[in-house]
Order: C-alpha cells, then structure tokens, then sequence
C-alpha cells in the first residue's frame, strides 16, 4: 500500500484488494438473497470438519427438538393467570360476609314459619304444640344436615382438602401443573378457574349451613323443656308411651349434639366413650357428659407456647412476622375446624411449610376443647332428663347404652327401630297400657333393628 499525491490531495491507493469469505451465506447481499433462512444454511460448514452445525456449533433456531424450559409458571407468568383466580375469589367473600351477618336471623325465621304451616291454624292443647314444634325442629336439622352433606365433595374438589385455609396454596399449585403440562385449552382453562370457585363456595355454604344446625341444635332443650311441662300439667308424664318416647327423642338429640363435633372429634368421642353395656339411660348420658368433660380437659392441657415463625431477610429487607396468624382466629365453626386440623397435618406431614404451625397447633386445641365443652353443656336437657329418668330402675332398652355411636351410625345407621315403635303405637295401642306388654314390643322391635343390619337392609331416619 503507498500513497500518492494528485491535484494536491491526499490519493490512498489499494494495491491488494480486500476480499472478505463469509462463513455464512449472507442473508442480504447484490444477488438479491432476502431475509430468513435457506436450505444451504443446514449444510456443515467446512471449518467444522464435518463434525457440527456451523462456527458456533449451535442449532439455527427452530430447528432444534423439545425445549429445555420445563417451568412455564413464572411468578411473573402466575401473577397474570392467578388474577383472576384473586378476584373471583374476593367476590365471593363479599357475597358470603354478607349471608354470615343474617344467617341467625335467616334460620330462626325460617323455624317459626315451619311451625306455623305445621300447626295450619289447627286448635292444639300445649302438649300437641310444643309436639309439633319439636318435629319441626328436628326435620329442619335433618334437612340443612343433608344439604351440608350434599355439598362435601363439591368442597373439596381441590386435591380432595378443605379449602378454607389453603386457598393461597392450592389453585396456585393446580394452575402451575395446568401450565407445565403444555396440554392446556381455553376450555380446560375455564373448567379450572371454576373449579376454584365451586369448591371454595361450596365449603363457605357448608360453614353458613353449619351454623344454621347450631342455632337449631340449641333450641332443642327450649323445646323439649316445654313438652315435659306441657305433658305434666295435662297428666301424660306418667303415661309409659310418653316417657319412653321422650327416652327416643333424647337419644336422637344425644346423636344430634355429637354430630355438632368435627368428624375428627367425633371418632376421638367415640374411641374414648367405649361401652356400658347394662347401664341405665342415665348412667350413661352422664358417662358421654363425663367423656366430654375430660376430653376438653386434656385438649387444653396440651397446649403449649406459641412461637413467632422466624424472620425473613432479602435483599438487605428482614420482615418479622406476629406470632398468630391474622388470617385464621377464634371461634371456628365445625367445617373450619376440621379444614385447621387438615393443615396442621399437612404443615407436619408434608412440604407444604411450616410458618405459625405452634399457632395452629394451640388453635386447634383450644377450639377442639371448646366445641368438646359447648357439646357437653348441651346435650340433651339434663335437668328435666335426670328427673325424667330418676323413675327407672332398670337397664333401658334404648340403644343409649351403648356409648359408641359416632364413627358407625351417627351419620349412617338408620333407627329402624324408631320407626318400627311408632308402627306399634298405631297396631297394637293396647299393648302400651302395661310395663310387661311395652316391654316385649321393645324387645320385639329390638330383635328387628338386629336383623336388619345383618342383612344390610337401608331404612331412612324419620
């Protein structure tokens, strides 16, 4: 190279031309190659000596097989796709603050519109009436019982689990394994959001059903202490078919009173209740009262301190949380009871985290001693029962002394017996004017309810 001079400017003279030799086809050149790519780009090239894909060794794109990227759930990718999912959810809480601040109000109306339709304007001496009412009361429990249980498997529609507690947690994990599956449609995806709020409506229907079955629960003692005085002043106290079938309304209120319990307490009542075969009705209405009593003992003292979760630091920012969980508090109705009892499993059992479980453990204690005492301070009437069953000197018949009635038949066993006695009330009235001929037909029906489950036969409660 020199340089030159001409007309007095500076001439650069070039004696060896430059060629450039791309390793690659250039995409846009003279020959009017456009953009993109052509077949000879997957040729090797020849400074791989046959070995690759070109100088950087490297796949064109989308030439390559399945992606390495296997977590499509982002948390920038889950904020968009739970958005919804938050807001529905917030809806649905407006909705049901709204059903919770009536629902006393809602059920008590409710009872005293049955009973008038029931009664229908008829002419009733106060034993009838207080009759009538008491029927009604225990229809309308079996009835918001049955739409409670109708519900259940819609409530736990997410991985089979109370979702009262989990809501943070489990749509989150579902719509991450929707999105990592790579097989998702719009319709599935819809199918999935509404999953979410069937099943965490659901289980708030059942909390509001829940505290309906309370508040008709509690009106039961009003209701058999009316029908005792009222049978009292019009003489039927000492009728034999009157206190037997007020023996058979107090063992129906008994199962009514455990069924208020969390299943979990149920089966613990009835583990630790065990048997008293040959006790008299009373001696063992105040065995399950004596049951209750020292199973709310032992719940509270297991209680121990709570401990504050542990601080979190990030980026130089340490949060320090309360020792309660703001989001879960007393007094919990039974299906919240039951969905804290779930997660105090899961915190101990699984991966799911352990932030306030102390908390959760002494919640779930002294909720399960006070729902243990509330049922025991409940059940049946016991003044007007002990004065009742103060006349019996012999070991009843009722299944009442059997002290195991909650795990089996508090949900399921019919009172095939129940039904069988008031068939007797109507075919033989005869037979009930006498201890000896009550007490066969007792021992008849007995003998009946027996067979019957041995044959599996299913008869409804009346």
């Amino acid at each position: 190279m020199k340089r030159l001079l001409s007309n007095s400017r500076s001439v650069l003279e070039i004696e060896t031309p430059i060629i450039i030799t791309p390793d690659q086809i250039q995409t846009f050149s003279e020959n009017g190659t456009g953009g993109g790519y052509t077949p000879s780009e997957f040729a090797q090239s020849s400074t791989t000596n046959g070995d690759g894909w070109g100088a950087d060794m490297k796949r064109p794109k989308g030439t390559g097989g399945k992606g390495t990227i296997h977590n499509i759930a982002t948390p920038n990718v889950m904020r968009d796709f739970m958005g919804e999912q938050n807001h529905n959810q917030s809806v649905i809480d407006t909705q049901y603050n709204s059903r919770f601040s009536t629902v006393i109000a809602d059920i008590e109306r409710k009872l005293s519109e049955q009973k008038v339709t029931a009664k229908n304007g008829q002419t009733l001496s106060a034993s009838e009436s207080a009759s009538i009412d008491q029927k009604v009361t225990l229809e309308l429990i079996d009835e918001t019982k049955s739409k409670a249980s109708s519900l259940e498997t819609r409530s736990r529609g997410l991985k089979g689990l109370s979702p009262f507690f989990l809501m943070e947690v489990l749509p989150r994990n579902m719509m991450a394994e929707f999105l990592n599956s790579r097989v998702g449609t719009p319709e599935s995806l819809t199918a999935l959001y509404n999953s979410f709020d069937d099943a965490y409506s659901s289980a708030l229907e059942i909390k509001a059903l829940s505290i309906s079955e309370r508040v008709l629960t509690n009106r039961l003692a009003e209701t058999a202490a009316l029908k005792d005085r009222a049978d009292l002043a019009e003489g039927k106290s000492n009728n034999l078919a009157s206190q037997d079938y007020r023996l058979f309304t107090i063992e129906r209120e008994r199962d009514i009173y455990a069924q208020q319990l969390p299943k979990f307490l149920q089966s613990e009542l009835s583990i630790q209740a065990g048997q008293v075969p040959g006790h008299l009705t009373s001696q063992t209405l105040r065995h399950h009262q004596a049951t209750l009593d020292r199973m709310a003992a032992n719940k509270l003292a297991e209680v121990q301190p709570v401990q504050a979760p542990p601080p979190f630091s990030s980026g130089g920012i340490t949060l320090h949380f309360p020792a309660n969980n703001p989001k879960i508090n007393a007094p919990l109705s039974k299906p919240e009871l039951e969905a804290l009892n779930e997660l105090v499993y899961l915190q101990k059992n699984t991966k799911i985290g352990t932030k306030w479980l102390s908390y959760h453990e002494a919640l779930l204690k002294t909720e399960s001693a006070a729902h243990l005492k509330s049922t025991s301070e409940s059940s049946p009437n016991w003044p007007s029962v002990q004065m009742m069953l103060s006349r019996q000197s012999k070991p009843s018949n009722s299944r009442l002394n059997s002290t195991q009635p909650l795990a089996r038949d508090l949900e399921k066993e019919p009172l095939l017996w129940r039904r069988d006695w008031h068939r007797a009330l109507k075919v033989r009235p005869s037979a009930m004017q006498n201890k000896r001929s009550m007490h066969s037909t007792l021992t008849r029906m007995h003998s009946t309810k027996n067979s019957a489950h041995k044959t599996g036969r299913q008869f409804q409660t009346l």
